[in-house]
């Protein structure tokens, strides 16, 4: 008989050198086919939680998710209110930590405010590395399954605040923000982690026009 099969149903001090070396052999293959289903197993199961859509509920009296139909509830908070495009240039590890951290905390959707002045070089230009930073945060948003609402025309930040569009007529400066829109639109229009876009943060229509048109200031930025 084979002496390699025979030496299965021995103690391992009893085989042989040659058999003994193939049977460490065979559990190392194995114990890599073991990690590989694991591995295997754990990629499909993100490929199963992919984020969904969130849409109207067919009563239109909430929100479901599709493909699936699943009640969503849009609980959540605001992150990174004047500086997400700055904080993630500087340190996009600490972003990842802090979407898996209010994941992990039950949010549902973080409302976003990527700053206009990081994203616009002019009344019709847009930064491209600023648009690929936005984007590679809607795939983190994904990763982390929250959704975002998008607040749009965010100049909070006093020190960043762009002299060419506070110089503006008003009909100019509704052009820029349609451009504006445009830009996000295309950059964030396909991704399933879209749950809303906040057209403005907060709009008010007081004071004098010599005064600035922002109005709460707190500190260094103004709303």
């Amino acid at each position: 008989m084979n002496s390699a099969v025979l030496s299965r149903d021995l103690p391992i001090g009893e085989r042989s050198d040659d058999s003994a070396l193939r049977w460490r052999d065979w559990r190392s293959a194995f114990r890599r086919f073991l990690l590989f289903l694991a591995l295997a197993t754990f990629a499909g199961g993100d490929r199963a939680a992919a984020i969904e859509t969130v849409q109207l509920s067919p009563d239109k009296s909430g929100f479901v998710l599709h493909p699936s139909g699943e009640r969503y509830i849009p609980w959540g908070n605001n992150y990174a209110s004047v500086d997400l495009l700055e904080r993630f240039a500087r340190d996009p590890a600490r972003v990842e930590r802090e979407f898996a951290e209010m994941r992990a905390a039950g949010t549902r959707v973080a409302r976003i405010h990527p700053e206009m002045p990081r994203l616009l070089t002019g009344p019709d230009k847009a930064d491209p590395a600023a648009l690929e930073q936005l984007a590679q945060i809607l795939r983190i948003a994904e990763k982390s399954d929250i959704h975002l609402m998008i607040t749009g025309l965010a100049c909070y930040q006093i020190a960043h605040r762009l002299d060419w569009y506070d110089a503006m007529e008003e009909a100019e400066r509704w052009k820029t923000q349609a451009f504006f829109w445009e830009t996000i639109a295309r950059t964030c229009g396909k991704s399933p982690a879209v749950f809303a876009y906040d057209l403005i943060n907060e709009p008010a229509a007081v004071g004098k026009p010599e005064e600035s048109w922002y109005t709460g200031k707190m500190g260094e930025v103004e709303f």
